[in-house]
């Protein structure tokens, strides 16, 4: 298992590549928004319309910030859709629109967590690793060991 950063994913040249990946291998996602389901609109929850409409989502407050909510869900079309709808931007070197998410995989171990719209921690496996290498995402001055 690998720990890494990448500290800025808009400028990142292969972010919509590892992107790709993540969501190829992801069953789960939980997305992160400050407030309460119904809360005033803002730059921190551009999105939440969008995932409190999927099927069999799950809503609880998020542990990691007072008033603010978690949304669970198993990965699906609909899912993926939103996500790389959200994700476009960074893939042109802009600002994405997701404050904060994370995929989980099939042993719902983290894969990627995004923070702060732009800084993605990763746990890889050895498999991954490996994966990303072929496609030549690995080894990258973007993408920072970490420990």
């Amino acid at each position: 298992m690998g720990h890494f950063i990448i500290s800025n994913i808009n400028r990142f040249s292969k972010w919509k590549e590892t992107f790709m990946l993540m969501l190829e291998n992801t069953t789960e996602y939980k997305v992160f928004f400050p407030g309460s389901i119904n809360s005033i609109p803002g730059p921190l929850n551009q999105g939440k319309d969008d995932f409190v409409q999927l099927n069999g989502i799950t809503i609880n407050d998020w542990d990691g910030m007072k008033n603010s909510i978690e949304i669970h869900g198993v990965m699906n079309d609909d899912a993926r859709k939103i996500f790389l709808r959200f994700q476009d931007d960074a893939f042109q070197g802009y600002m994405p629109q997701l404050w904060s998410f994370q995929f989980h995989d099939n042993q719902n171990r983290v894969l990627i967590r995004v923070e702060d719209f732009t800084v993605c921690l990763c746990w890889f496996s050895d498999d991954m690793i490996h994966t990303m290498e072929q496609k030549g995402l690995l080894p990258s001055e973007d993408i920072e060991p970490s420990e």
